[in-house]
């Protein structure tokens, strides 16, 4: 299976990539209850969420792009601009008050997780997508290993959370730490803080 970076024709097809993987998504579920509202939203959010690790960071497709993985940099910060320009703030407005306030709660919540579990310059796995079809099917797998060579001539860390018991167990065989394991507030979703630390050992063993 090859990777390679994305392209700008890629977009559109890399958005659906992403709305699919993210659909039946238990946090998204809680943001948005209602199916069709919940797909729009989405559209929005992770075209958004695509141009962001465009702008700021690693984005790397399967040929057929039916898997997407975004890894943004270190140091890299979301400005009040990514939001007006990149199409967050489109987003967010689409939303009604009560579900803003669940996505942004969830938010808050992440930065305090990230702020407390990482202390240093580190990448961000933000997020991992395969189609829900083609699911299963080594594109993950294909995704994180070629990804993990990108970072790993930096020497940083990387972070990522999930709510999936399943995925820990993924990240975990790609030698993730699971170091935060809370529940997202009036959610009652488990959430899962994971990184990988670059170690020159196992670079040269790979090597």
């Amino acid at each position: 299976m090859r990777i390679r970076p994305i392209s700008q024709d890629d977009i559109p097809k890399v958005v659906e990539t992403m709305v699919s993987s993210f659909m039946k998504d238990e946090l998204y579920s809680y943001f948005i209850a209602e199916n069709d509202k919940r797909e729009k939203v989405l559209r929005l959010f992770m075209k958004f969420r695509l141009k962001f690790g465009i702008k700021n960071g690693i984005v790397k497709v399967t040929d057929d792009c039916n898997g997407v993985a975004i890894w943004i940099s270190p140091n890299a910060k979301m400005k009040p601009t990514d939001l007006i320009f990149l199409g967050g703030i489109t987003a967010l407005l689409t939303c009604n008050s009560n579900e803003r306030k669940r996505i942004l709660s969830f938010n808050n919540y992440s930065e305090q997780i990230v702020e407390t579990c990482v202390q240093q310059p580190y990448w961000y796995l933000s997020p991992i997508c395969v189609s829900e079809e083609f699911q299963g099917k080594g594109y993950g797998k294909s995704l994180i290993l070629d990804g993990l060579k990108d970072i790993n001539l930096s020497e940083a860390p990387c972070f990522l959370e999930t709510q999936s018991d399943k995925n820990k167990s993924i990240y975990e065989k790609f030698k993730f730490e699971c170091v935060s394991a809370t529940n997202v507030p009036e959610a009652y979703i488990m959430n899962y803080g994971m990184i990988y630390n670059f170690t020159h050992d196992e670079y040269n063993n790979d090597n």
